[in-house]
């Protein structure tokens, strides 16, 4: 069978969730070769769950959120919560990616 990612069909009512859950999932996808079904049943330490998650939530804000069109808006606007709507992404996501950015690397 191949790879498929289930959503709740409500998320169709809230573009913003709904991007943001399929990107983290696909980052899951991504960032696993695939085998994040085998990981997450798995026996796993909550460590290396945490570590999964972050490297997903990690490729979703890089996905989401272009590096170059990130810094250009900052100057634009200059707050987290214009910029999230221009990129349809969490406000909170935009905060991790600036801190990213400026070399802190905090969890997401």
């Amino acid at each position: 069978m191949p790879p498929a990612i289930a959503l709740d069909s409500a998320l169709l009512r809230r573009e913003r969730e709904l991007r943001a859950i399929f990107a983290e999932e696909l980052g899951h996808h991504f960032t696993t070769s695939g085998q994040w079904v085998t990981l997450a049943s798995s026996e796993g330490t909550s460590p290396s769950r945490a570590r999964i998650d972050l490297r997903a939530i990690r490729w979703a804000i890089d996905y989401l959120i272009d590096t170059t069109e990130l810094l250009w808006a900052w100057r634009r606007w200059g707050n987290q919560w214009d910029i999230a709507d221009h990129f349809v992404a969490p406000a909170t996501w935009v905060l991790q990616k600036l801190a990213w950015l400026n070399g802190r690397s905090q969890t997401a």
